[in-house]
Order: C-alpha cells, then structure tokens, then sequence
C-alpha cells in the first residue's frame, strides 16, 4: 500500500473509504470495448514497433515498385520475396495510411494496442483519413 501513498494503519482501513483515481478510457475494439488506462501527461517515452514500422516501409516500398514499373504486379514482387501474396496484398494497405497516422507510428506515439496483427488482420482499414483516425484511436 506504500507504493499507492495510502498509509498502513488500521484506522485507515478501518474507518475511511479509500479512493483510487486513475485516468482511463473505453475504447472501441470490434464489437467489444476495451479498458484502456491512459496517460494524462504524456510523460511516458514513446515506444516505437519496429515489426509495425518495417511493415509500413515495405508497404510504401512495394506500391512504390508497382508505381514506377519495377514491378508488374504484387504477386511478382511475391515470388521475389518468397511470401505468401494474400500477405503482401494486406501489408500494401498499410502505405494508404493517412500521413499523420504513419507519422506517429514512426515517432512510437500510436495507441498501446495498435500492432501490425490489429492492423491487418483485425480490421478493414477505410480509405477515408479521418475514419482510419476514429477506427485506430487517433481522432
């Protein structure tokens, strides 16, 4: 109890009713909600995902090859790649990002529970910028 600054005494317990505070928030996940403790001053570091981050840079990487004609088609870069192509098709979504979204991945200021797994495999991601931010807890 020393740790939530409550006093150790049996009076305390005894007597008082004791009142935790602690900033949170519901968030929508699906068709569930999910409990999220927040951080009101933002004093925590940013924690970057490198597996989320290398995933949007090889989103952005392979549009950018059926772009300029390097490749002719997703499923060529597949075999280039030696990956499954419903997998790189999934992974592509990600360069439709809205900007600022990718921005805050690549700092680490995405929300606690926005994995590459949620990304594609729990959701549709919208096209529209502003759905993306209400569906990825960035609005």
């Amino acid at each position: 109890m020393k740790a939530l600054g409550i006093p150790e005494t049996r009076a305390t317990f005894l007597d008082e009713p004791i009142t935790i505070t602690i900033p949170a928030r519901l968030k929508p996940r699906g068709v569930e909600l999910k409990f999220v403790i927040t951080d009101p001053d933002h004093s925590k570091p940013a924690k970057t995902d490198p597996v989320l981050i290398k995933a949007i840079v090889q989103a952005n990487d392979w549009l950018e090859q059926i772009l300029s004609g390097k490749a002719k088609s997703l499923r060529e870069i597949a075999e280039k790649e030696k990956l499954p192509e419903r997998y790189l098709r999934r992974i592509v979504e990600l360069a439709f990002l809205s900007p600022d979204i990718t921005e805050s991945i690549l700092d680490g200021n995405q929300p606690v529970d926005l994995t590459l797994k949620h990304l594609i495999c729990d959701i549709k991601l919208p096209l529209a910028w502003n759905k993306q931010r209400r569906l990825l807890g960035f609005a």
